[in-house]
């Protein structure tokens, strides 16, 4: 009997299905860490599958994965494997797995199993016919499901960055532990959820500042990269992150009493004076490391401005010395400290300190870089309240480069001031009569506790 080909999607698994290939995954497929790659190898003995390594694309042995491998496609199962013929419970198997799309064959006589239209699973539930807009929703629902899991991996490179410091005040400079850090950050692909948890929870300004610092950071850069239809590799993408999370590690020259002053110093005392050597400091110390020309300008220049005359620009050098890696550096350390928390300021919210860089674009940054940043954190960066025409406040979870103004929001409160406890998904650009009135102060709206309103953004619960 013929043998027909299907796309579907795990809920059009039946029984008696012949499995091809696996075509479509969950988020953490994207980068492979250590427990993924442990998985497949135990679970897809045998199988062949294309991955995306340093740009390429290779056709390997599940046996010859590495991490930080993409996967593309499983493309071929052995005879016999358990999952190569669909029986009852495999489709949950593979569902909770996260692989959410598959070609299968069935017979000609076989009921007919419905045809799956080339749109991400979670969008055809909600019967969209663009594949843009799917595509939209698709990958903000995979964002919220990040975030879950990204609080606790924030809280152990935090953990890591003090260690890091404390570890150079007793002059002993190791990266292993900021390289595992950074590991785990990158192959969870977990950038954009610790820049909302960055915008929405207290964080304190030394070390939790670098860990959000070095996330927004790599964001950033894998975005202007992707916008040169070139695809930084893994490598390059990791030393980004490492040159981010390690940029102030000249802090750990500075006495811990002027670190964890709670007071505001003069910008000519003392105390700013030795605070400003840890930008040299630390350029001298991952030289020492071997870190690189790029990281250790990062960590020279990230205080510099574009008008160097400017108090607050050091150490004292031209711009023109400044790598345009360090220029998009300075955005982001500036940004994080303003949405970051001080003892002696209170946190502003990123919509918020995004109007505050594009006032101070022609006297501080690079505004080409500027552009780049803007264009991948948005007008209203992940994580921002806002209200809506309708009244109605929401979260920001997507933004697209092209439509910086109408991002993809999800609702969390009735125009009449009530909480909703199911929420769903709105994409603005596709919901032409609706539009963002203004930023709310997450903090002043939800003061019941400092972390009520992450509180409220990770409750999120779709559908």
């Amino acid at each position: 009997m013929a043998e027909l080909k299907r796309n579907v999607d795990p809920n059009a698994l039946t029984p008696g299905m012949k499995l091809v290939q696996v075509t479509r995954f969950d988020s953490k497929y994207k980068c492979l860490d250590s427990r993924t790659l442990a998985f497949l190898k135990s679970d897809l003995q045998g199988a062949t599958i294309v991955v995306v390594r340093d740009s390429k694309e290779y056709s390997v042995s599940v046996e010859e994965l590495k991490t930080l491998d993409e996967i593309k496609i499983v493309e071929r199962f052995p005879p016999g494997h358990r999952f190569a013929m669909i029986e009852a419970g495999t489709a949950d198997v593979l569902a909770d797995h996260g692989f959410l799309a598959f070609t299968v064959e069935i017979s000609a006589g076989q009921t007919a199993v419905p045809s799956a239209p080339d749109l991400p699973p979670k969008a055809r539930a909600r019967h969209i016919e663009n594949p843009q807009q799917a595509r939209r929703l698709d990958e903000a629902e995979q964002f919220l499901e990040l975030v879950q899991e990204a609080s606790p991996t924030r809280d152990r490179a935090t953990l890591a960055v003090e260690e890091m410091l404390e570890q150079g005040r007793r002059g002993s400079f190791s990266r292993a532990a900021a390289e595992a850090a950074v590991g785990d950050l990158l192959n969870l692909g977990m950038s954009q959820a610790v820049q909302a948890i960055a915008g929405l929870k207290a964080s304190d300004q030394t070390y939790a500042h670098c860990v959000d610092m070095a996330a927004i950071f790599a964001d950033v850069y894998g975005a202007v990269s992707r916008g040169t239809q070139k695809e930084p590799s893994a490598e390059t993408t990791s030393n980004v992150l490492l040159a981010g999370f390690m940029h102030d590690i000249g802090k750990c020259k500075v006495p811990q009493e002027i670190l964890d002053s709670t007071a505001r110093f003069d910008s000519d005392s003392e105390e700013m004076r030795i605070m400003r050597t840890h930008s040299s400091e630390g350029a001298k110390i991952l030289s020492q490391m071997d870190l690189g020309k790029e990281a250790v300008n990062v960590a020279l220049c990230h205080h510099v401005k574009k008008d160097t005359s400017l108090k607050n620009s050091y150490p004292n050098i031209r711009y023109d010395q400044v790598l345009p890696i360090s220029r998009m550096a300075a955005i982001v350390d500036v940004y994080q400290a303003l949405i970051g928390k001080r003892n002696y300021k209170p946190n502003w919210v990123p919509g918020k300190a995004v109007q505050l860089l594009m006032k101070l674009r022609s006297s501080e940054f690079d505004e080409r870089m500027l552009g780049h940043f803007l264009r991948s954190v948005g007008i209203y960066p992940i994580g921002s309240l806002v209200r809506l025409s309708t009244d109605e406040l929401a979260f920001v979870v997507r933004n697209e480069p092209e439509y910086l103004e109408r991002p993809v929001v999800v609702v969390v409160e009735t125009a009449r001031g009530e909480l909703i406890s199911h929420h769903n998904l709105v994409d603005l650009v596709a919901e032409s009569d609706l539009s963002i009135t203004e930023v709310v102060d997450h903090y002043k709206h939800y003061s019941d506790s400092t972390d009520q309103a992450f509180d409220i953004f990770r409750s999120v619960r779709l559908g």
